[in-house]
């Protein structure tokens, strides 16, 4: 379980963030990457719809073309297959979003997503918008490969503010 500079226990966290905005959701991607409503974790029926948000999680509201996203996790499969499975995510994450009351995090386009940062709260966000946050600790969504860009990143956050990570 990870330690948290606000309250000390990561369920002490996730239970504070109810009622701040944003806060009904809260997504922890410092260790392995959940989305957390109301204070539980919500279970994804499909992997690739939770590692479709968690990607968007890791761009921080950043318009995210689909190229882009198949190429990071569906790498090798044939350029057809990949579209159906892209949109096959998308489809299935905007219903659990909207089941979850989460109507306006995921913002749609043609061919493109992004999420409404002031939908949700992420630790992440919080780490990098807070200088004297030191909850990072070296652990960044252990469950994928892709994000290794952000995980050098916050490693270099946290050496630059004197933090030691694992």
């Amino acid at each position: 379980m990870h330690m948290t500079k606000e309250t000390g226990t990561e369920d002490d966290l996730v239970a504070s963030r109810a009622g701040a905005p944003g806060g009904d959701a809260y997504v922890r991607t410092f260790g392995a990457f959940c989305l957390f409503v109301n204070g539980e974790e919500v279970k994804f029926r499909l992997r690739k719809c939770k590692e479709f948000l968690a990607y968007l999680v890791d761009k921080r509201g950043a318009v995210v073309p689909m190229s882009e996203m198949i190429a990071a996790l569906w790498p090798g499969h044939p350029e057809d297959k990949a579209k159906l499975l892209y949109r096959n995510a998308k489809c299935r994450l905007c219903m659990l979003l909207r089941g979850l009351g989460l109507n306006d995090a995921l913002i749609l386009g043609y061919a493109r997503a992004s999420l409404d940062p002031a939908a949700l709260a992420c630790d992440m966000w919080d780490y990098l918008d807070d200088e004297t946050d030191s909850s990072y600790a070296g652990e960044y969504m252990t469950d994928y490969a892709w994000p290794a860009a952000t995980r050098s990143r916050l490693d270099i956050v946290a050496l630059r503010r004197g933090f030691a990570v694992n």
